[in-house]
């Protein structure tokens, strides 16, 4: 049986085929790769991951490799195998980077969005501008509340929570009018709604 064969009756044509190619790319790299020992592997994979900085890159080449060495134990041209038992525990960055996204600019443009409801409009450019300007999060949104603020000296206080400090923050000027428009205009008219 060649590698190929064994690799299609296993998985998927891509995975397959990203399989052989990696493994492919190994056996250029390793002239030795059918007598490899756990420690030609581990430089093998030493010099993968100065060459990706993504540990992914190098898990699924390390999977690759596990296969080519499946099926050289499957074809009885090795008894044992080497890369087995490896398994890779480096830590991926899932963090998705909000502060190289979109500029303050351009988050200050989603205050001047078109709202379907005018007096919701007012509510959202407040809760979008405490996002914006202040970096609250979502819980300390929702703990906010009149007594709070303080309009004349442009300051909002934000409550303790488990995980952060309790805080006073500076207004934007622009947002010390939105909220005296939801306090003297909007906000009557949404208490009268209920």
């Amino acid at each position: 049986m060649e590698l190929k064969e064994y690799l299609n009756k296993r998985h998927t044509k891509g995975t397959a085929d990203r399989y052989l190619r990696d493994i492919l790319i190994y056996q250029k790299a390793n002239p030795n790769h059918k007598t490899a020992t756990y420690g030609d592997i581990m430089d093998y994979i030493g010099k993968l991951r100065e060459k990706y900085k993504n540990p992914q890159s190098v898990k699924t080449i390390l999977y690759s490799l596990k296969k080519y060495y499946s099926f050289l134990v499957y074809v009885k041209e090795r008894q044992d195998h080497p890369c087995k038992f490896i398994n890779l525990k480096d830590k991926q960055n899932r963090n998705i980077q909000l502060q190289d996204l979109f500029s303050t600019e351009e988050l200050g443009l989603l205050l001047e969005r078109k709202e379907r409801y005018i007096n919701l409009k007012t509510k959202n450019q407040i809760v979008l501008s405490l996002l914006i300007y202040q970096g609250l999060t979502t819980g300390e949104l929702t703990r906010i509340e009149l007594k709070d603020l303080d309009l004349e000296k442009g300051e909002i206080y934000i409550k303790s929570s488990s995980k952060l400090n309790s805080r006073t923050l500076k207004l934007k000027s622009k947002q010390i009018l939105i909220f005296h428009k939801f306090i003297t205009e909007v906000r009557p008219k949404l208490i009268k709604r209920e």
